[in-house]
């Protein structure tokens, strides 16, 4: 998603993004991207195509009778352009993910919705787009970034990294996400708020990653770092996540763990964020119907397809004629055609209670979810995946396949 990026982490390490990036640049390169035009369309008669090329890569600062004609020529109104660097909105918008604060993170989004996209509002947008799962505006939006990173500061750039990882691990490609925040480990980061949000995005990484090392290494330091006033919300679900990683050991001590959690005064964003880390604990210790009735009869699966994945979950662990019927029932206006870690689940399961053994479901699962479990990682459903494939295969006598399959 971001090009070169083992380079660009090089050069914010070196220190060739700490001076101020020209918002010149940046809007010109970004506008001219979203107009479809080429560098020589936009110099044509204005100045040459290597100059502009050094302009929109910061490594020189247009001269005032290159301006005007520049901006419009790529539609942007000179006379009406105000270079806002809106710095102090950035920073709140940091602040508003690490809080939690939709209601603030939509006030700033829709203040500078339609303002030209310099880096700050860009990436203001980006948080925005995360914060409401808009993954598609997400990728378009930093496919902008990408083009015009050269021209990006220190925060910034360091901004951008994390934002790609939190993606990737949103949508559970943990390997990627994994890439993005081992290139975090080699930069200093000034900005508190941003660097607890950076020690947790490598907490989270690395469990699903199982790069445990690194797990209680970041965890150590996570502690020493949480501050006075730091979200309790955001500390329960990485202290859930580090109950998920012994709870099979101690099954016990974590299960009076989620006794103890209370959601009554979060948000509806940590609410939910809390209750699913709680579920995945409580299906770890087998506490299967604990989670399905509370799921049921919170209505979680209504809107958020992790819980229905949730109970997708549930009845597959105990195939009850009830539960199944309910389930179906319950996804019937679901569309499983999503290219979704949870919706694939949904759809496996589906499948496994629709036509059971039959060739169609094996074939179902080599061709449709083998594949798309090596890209995606789910701590509970790629188990599944993976036991089906191999007992599919063996039913087939195929154990040299099976073979190969677990020697990957």
């Amino acid at each position: 998603m971001i090009t070169k990026l083992e380079k660009f982490t090089q050069e914010i390490r070196e220190g060739k993004h700490s001076t101020k990036g020209y918002q010149y640049s940046q809007l010109l390169k970004s506008a001219r991207i979203k107009n479809n035009l080429t560098l020589e369309e936009v110099a044509k008669g204005i100045c040459s195509v290597s100059y502009l090329c050094k302009v929109e890569n910061q490594q020189l600062y247009p001269g005032n009778e290159y301006v005007k004609p520049l901006l419009e020529r790529v539609d942007l109104d000179y006379e009406s352009l105000i270079l806002k660097e809106y710095s102090s909105e950035f920073k709140k918008a940091i602040k508003s993910y690490l809080y939690s604060d939709f209601d603030c993170i939509s006030y700033i989004y829709n203040m500078v919705s339609n303002e030209e996209g310099n880096a700050n509002v860009l990436l203001i947008r980006c948080i925005y787009f995360l914060m409401t799962k808009k993954f598609q505006d997400f990728k378009d939006t930093i496919s902008i970034l990408d083009s015009i990173k050269k021209s990006l500061e220190n925060n910034q750039s360091i901004l951008l990294i994390f934002l790609v990882a939190e993606y990737y691990y949103a949508i559970g490609k943990i390997n990627e996400a994994h890439r993005y925040a081992l290139c975090l480990e080699i930069i200093k980061v000034e900005d508190m708020d941003l660097n607890i949000l950076i020690l947790e995005q490598k907490i989270k990484v690395s469990f699903y990653k199982k790069d445990f090392p690194r797990l209680f290494i970041y965890y150590k330091m996570y502690n020493d770092y949480v501050y006075l006033g730091y979200p309790n919300e955001r500390k329960l679900i990485i202290d859930l996540i580090m109950c998920e990683f012994k709870a099979e050991a101690f099954k016990d001590e974590c299960l009076d763990a989620t006794k103890r959690i209370s959601v009554d005064n979060c948000c509806e964003y940590d609410k939910l964020n809390i209750l699913y880390h709680k579920y995945l604990v409580l299906l770890k210790i087998n506490q299967y119907n604990t989670v399905y009735v509370d799921i049921i009869n919170n209505y979680l699966y209504k809107d958020d397809n992790r819980f229905l994945s949730l109970l997708a979950y549930i009845v597959y662990k105990n195939p009850e004629k009830v539960k199944q019927l309910e389930f179906i029932k319950n996804i019937e206006n679901i569309s499983l055609d999503e290219e979704d870690i949870n919706i694939k689940f949904i759809k496996f399961v589906k499948n496994k209670i629709q036509i059971g053994k039959s060739y169609d479901f094996i074939e179902f699962i080599k061709y449709e979810v083998i594949p798309f479990s090596k890209q995606y990682y789910h701590p509970l459903f790629n188990k599944i995946y993976s036991k089906e494939y191999i007992k599919a295969l063996c039913k087939l006598s195929k154990y040299k396949d099976a073979t190969l399959y677990l020697s990957e």
